[in-house]
């Protein structure tokens, strides 16, 4: 066998002769293409978001592909919707986010290439005292309910003095008369408070 390499793309031909101890030649020819192989690798593709972790609840982000590539882009579980890089979202509630591309190259191969982040909760609770004491009184005692617009524990703080666990009902003896003051803070879970 004869082996021919390094052949290029395109159409080839080979041709092989006979020559026997007479002198009487033959000949044949073979021919054949060598196409390129088929694009069956899909397009990869790299993104630039928001901070792993941040308050910011507006997110944009920068894609490219390694390849020409068409894009499709979803947030959390939307459909995908064409898009181009650059893309921004706002309005994004607290929580692990996920922004997903979809690239297809001109073979039809697709990918999909994830952005996980996390918006975090940066508003303290609203606290509401719903009862104490009258502005003016000549009781010694005073009892407190409070509440907050969200799950939170609480401290108390009594003219000054140092906040303490506390909660709703929290009450007071044997106050001297003047002016007191008092001070419930509220403490969510993402560690904002009010």
């Amino acid at each position: 066998p004869v082996d021919r390499t390094g052949l290029a793309l395109g159409p080839h031909t080979s041709r092989v002769e006979a020559t026997d101890a007479a002198g009487n030649t033959g000949s044949t020819t073979h021919a054949w293409t060598i196409q390129m192989a088929p694009d069956t690798t899909a397009p990869v593709v790299t993104i630039s978001g928001p901070p792993s972790s941040t308050s910011s609840t507006t997110a944009t982000f920068t894609f490219t592909a390694d390849e020409p590539a068409t894009f499709e882009c979803s947030l959390e579980s939307a459909p995908f919707a064409d898009c181009a890089s650059g893309v921004t979202y706002s309005g994004l509630t607290p929580g692990e986010r996920v922004f997903r591309v979809r690239a297809t190259d001109a073979a039809e191969n697709q990918s999909i290439t994830g952005y996980v982040w996390t918006v975090t909760d940066s508003t303290g609770p609203v606290v509401t005292i719903t009862s104490a004491p009258a502005s003016s009184t000549s009781a010694t005692t005073a009892t407190f309910e409070f509440s907050a617009s969200e799950p939170s524990s609480f401290r108390c703080s009594l003219d000054g003095g140092a906040a303490a666990v506390c909660d709703s009902g929290v009450s007071y003896s044997g106050l001297a008369p003047g002016q007191h003051t008092f001070l419930v803070q509220a403490t969510d879970s993402a560690g904002n408070t009010g």
